[in-house]
């Protein structure tokens, strides 16, 4: 009677991992709010700068949105800087490179370009952005 019952639950287990499914990184990473929390850059010569602490508060409140289908939303906060300035653009973003890579098109923000996926949980996502000069820049985002 001990087989079978440690068979059957076996079973049980290989059937319920079998159900669970991971969360690809585009439903990680889409449909929700992401609100940027740090911001560093290294020289070549690896010395560190907080650039986080020179924004205004008006940007600090600042967001992203990644869509499933594509479609990237870059949100001004609650504190706009400039009201002229409209409280959200639009743009598109793309995985490539294995998903290491993230490729944000939006001609009205400065946070465009192809930036590696350095981190990728439920509540936290890193980008680094490398420039020919050597220097690299390295976003932290928190999910709101």
């Amino acid at each position: 009677m001990m087989k079978i019952s440690g068979l059957w639950a076996l079973g049980a287990l290989s059937w319920l991992s079998a159900c669970t499914k991971q969360e690809s990184k585009s439903q990680v990473l889409s449909g929700k709010d992401w609100l940027l929390t740090d911001v560093t850059a290294t020289t070549p010569a690896a010395a560190t700068a907080d650039i986080y602490a020179q924004f205004s508060r008006c940007d600090q409140d600042d967001f992203v949105r990644f869509d499933a289908v594509g479609a990237y939303h870059y949100d001004e906060g609650r504190s706009r800087c400039d009201a002229s300035t409209p409280q959200t653009s639009t743009g598109s973003w793309r995985f490539s490179a294995n998903e290491n890579i993230i490729s944000i098109v939006n001609p009205n923000s400065s946070f465009s370009g192809d930036f590696r996926l350095e981190e990728l949980s439920a509540t936290s996502l890193r980008l680094s952005q490398t420039y020919s000069s050597g220097h690299r820049m390295t976003f932290r985002l928190t999910r709101r």
